[in-house]
């Protein structure tokens, strides 16, 4: 990620608005931006199967493959970007249902595939695609539904 382009472009933003950036509550605003990008983008460079290896861990259960039993996880908080505007999309809810064939996916995982997949700037349709891409690359999760809800 280039830093440097982010802060060069934040103080650009600040100087286009009215602001000025040397003022001493924005001295160091594109320097925290660039940071803050950082983070919340770093899903970024990594492909869906990367990040479905990440937290590909399956474990074996017991269970007739006959049976359809679904594990749902429900009201995972995640948040994204918009891709249109760039603006904060927050308290987005997910739910995620799969049938696991065997194989279960650990909890947590579930949660943290979500947070991964909404990392790059998203819309809707494409958060939902992305998300999905995740779980199909674990092993086995047999993963077939999302549903999320904007606030």
């Amino acid at each position: 990620m280039d830093t440097k382009a982010i802060e060069r472009h934040v103080r650009g933003i600040l100087e286009a608005i009215g602001e000025d950036p040397d003022r001493e509550g924005l001295r160091e605003t594109p320097q925290r931006v660039a940071r803050m990008y950082e983070e919340i983008f770093a899903g970024i460079a990594l492909s869906n199967h990367e990040i479905a290896q990440m937290f590909g861990k399956t474990f074996a259960e017991d269970t007739n493959d006959d049976a359809q039993t679904a594990v749902v996880v429900k009201d995972i908080s995640v948040f994204s970007y918009c891709e249109h505007h760039m603006a904060l999309m927050y308290d987005m809810k997910v739910n995620v249902a799969y049938v696991p064939h065997g194989r279960v996916l650990g909890l947590s995982k579930v949660a943290r595939i979500c947070d991964m997949a909404s990392t790059p700037a998203n819309s809707g349709a494409s958060w939902e695609r992305h998300c999905g891409d995740h779980y199909g690359g674990c092993r086995h999760t047999g993963c077939r539904r999302f549903d999320y809800r904007l606030p």
